[in-house]
């Protein structure tokens, strides 16, 4: 039961994946893209590679509660996965890419690809452990 989840942006999308049994989250990589349809084919194959059958989506709140530009372009592209017959899940991202830059020592903070895949390994722990809380 490996789930994946993403950190959405506009240019590069942070990738985290769960082991098999969805226990633990690890950073995979960060795919370039130059729009919406590109990211959906990448996201895909990886789906089908990794075998996931969930994907975790970081859905970027403002912390004045109205709907931000980020927000309706992640929420666009939740909507081409579920198109695709992919089950998702989102989680509220509140600063993940601030706690993954924490996170990161010097060097791989100067690296946008580490700090986007840790954002995503952010998103997936935090669901990860909502869903082991809820199953308790």
């Amino acid at each position: 039961m490996r789930i994946m989840a993403l950190d959405v942006g506009k240019r590069r999308t942070g990738v985290a994946t769960s082991d098999p049994l969805g226990v633990t989250a690890t950073p995979l990589q960060t795919i370039h893209h130059k729009n919406l349809k590109e990211l959906l084919s990448s996201v895909l194959k990886l789906v089908e590679e990794y075998e996931v059958v969930k994907v975790v989506v970081g859905l970027p709140k403002r912390t004045d509660g109205k709907e931000g530009e980020m927000e309706k372009f992640v929420g666009e592209f939740i909507r081409m996965l579920r198109e695709k017959k992919i089950l998702v899940d989102t989680v509220e991202e509140w600063f993940s890419t601030k706690e993954a830059l924490g996170l990161l020592d010097k060097k791989s903070r100067c690296r946008k690809e580490a700090v986007d895949s840790k954002s995503a390994q952010i998103i997936l722990s935090t669901y990860l452990q909502k869903m082991d809380f809820q199953a308790q």
